[in-house]
């Protein structure tokens, strides 16, 4: 599902919210990301749809055309990024305001792009061939902390596109579309502790792999979690399994072919995510979401069970 902004409503919003982002200290504070959940309560129509589309529908939804403010990418190739003075924050307060306006609290990893609630996505040189969101190489379906415990791992993720010269389209994946293509003997399989769960490489702590299902049903609904690119089996049958769940993922999913304004929100305990190889300029922004950690946390992975 998906929502157009127009034009006189995202220039409204985009001065309304101008407001209390341009400000001398240029902090994200707490406080801002009430004020811009507010105004996404007042500009996005039917946020409640959004959120059950989350919840109980498909997993995902798309808002077109949200403010982003003046950008300039620069240093590009070191996935540095550098914004105008005109630029404000607006981006990101857009971002983690519609997060917090349908549910989720914003929070970060202390491990993962410095513990910064919004991570810039840019490609850079130094890593340009790991999997991972500084990369340039394709990246599989996946669901974000798939080797962390539920209350820890990202609950939703918010993806913002402000640029896509390289035309590198995200491809989505419903846990609805997949269980109707899973075997009735795979799903009781895919659901036992028979499969083994690696951090990313974007996560700079100990690496601790976690033994676990990639099925779980919780409340009569199902979840999974599993980084394709890395999940492994711990016996033939649970290989097997994983094998064609792995060709019906293949067989899944919807494109998003970004334009700048671009919002995708989805449920990363319903949905798998990834993209292709990166040609060119991409910037997208990113920021965690959650139902158990406090709004602005900064979770630190490090000597905790995960």
């Amino acid at each position: 599902m998906n929502h157009v902004i127009d034009s006189q409503t995202r220039s409204k919003w985009f001065f309304e919210i101008i407001k209390f982002a341009r400000t001398d200290d240029n902090d994200i504070t707490a406080e801002k990301i009430v004020k811009s959940a507010a105004l996404a309560r007042k500009y996005v129509p039917n946020l409640s749809i959004v959120k059950d589309e989350l919840n109980f529908g498909n997993g995902y939804f798309l808002i077109k055309g949200c403010p982003v403010g003046n950008k300039e990418i620069l240093n590009y190739g070191n996935g540095k990024s550098q914004m105008n003075q005109h630029n404000c924050f607006v981006s990101q307060l857009v971002l983690l305001g519609i997060t917090q306006a349908i549910g989720y609290k914003p929070f970060s990893y202390k491990q993962e792009k410095g513990g910064s609630l919004v991570h810039e996505i840019i490609p850079e040189a130094s890593k340009q061939y790991t999997i991972s969101s500084s990369g340039k190489v394709e990246f599989k379906p996946h669901a974000d902390g798939a080797y962390l415990t539920r209350d820890i791992r990202p609950h939703s993720l918010s993806l913002m596109c402000l640029n896509n010269d390289s035309d590198t389209s995200t491809r989505i994946i419903s846990i609805n579309e997949l269980m109707k293509k899973i075997p009735k003997n795979d799903i009781e399989i895919l659901s036992s502790n028979a499969f083994e769960h690696s951090p990313p490489e974007s996560f700079d702590c100990d690496r601790k792999n976690n033994i676990s299902s990639i099925l779980d049903k919780l409340d009569g609904n199902w979840e999974l979690k599993i980084a394709t690119h890395s999940a492994k089996s711990s016996d033939k049958e649970s290989e097997s399994a994983l094998a064609r769940l792995l060709e019906a993922i293949e067989q899944s999913g919807v494109l998003v072919c970004w334009k700048p304004g671009d919002l995708l929100i989805f449920n990363n305990l319903r949905c798998l995510h990834g993209r292709g190889e990166v040609h060119g300029k991409r910037w997208l922004q990113r920021c965690y979401g959650s139902r158990t950690h406090a709004l602005g946390s900064v979770i630190d992975l490090n000597g905790i069970a995960v």
